[in-house]
C-alpha cells in the first residue's frame, strides 16, 4: 500500500468515526438546503454570481458526507428580475 492510499484509508476511517459519533449525539437531526436547479453537469457559476447544482451532484456529495436523502422537490426558489428561478429543496438525515 502506498502512503497516499494509507492516508486516504485513514481519512475514510476518521470520517466514518465522525459520522457515527454525530449519529449518536444528534439522533433524528435533519440537514435542509435549497439550490438553483441545474439540468446538465454538476455545478455551474451563474451570471448572478450564485451556483446552480444538479440533483445528482447534490445527492452524491451528501452520500459521500454520510447523509441520506429523506425528501427532495422542485420549488420556485426566488425571484430574479421579476421571474421565478427553478430550484430544488433537499432534506437529508445522518
Amino acid at each position: 500500500m502506498t502512503s497516499s492510499e494509507a492516508m486516504s484509508r485513514a481519512a475514510q476511517q476518521e470520517k466514518a468515526g465522525n459520522i457515527d459519533e454525530a449519529k449518536r449525539s444528534n439522533p433524528g437531526v435533519r440537514f435542509v438546503l435549497s439550490t438553483e436547479k441545474l439540468e446538465e453537469g454538476n455545478l455551474k457559476l451563474q451570471n448572478s454570481g450564485r451556483f446552480a447544482h444538479s440533483h445528482d451532484y447534490v445527492q452524491r456529495c451528501a452520500v459521500d458526507a454520510g447523509l441520506q436523502l429523506v425528501h427532495s422537490e422542485e420549488i420556485p426558489l426566488r425571484k430574479e428580475r421579476g421571474e421565478w428561478l427553478a430550484g430544488e429543496l433537499f432534506v437529508f438525515t445522518l
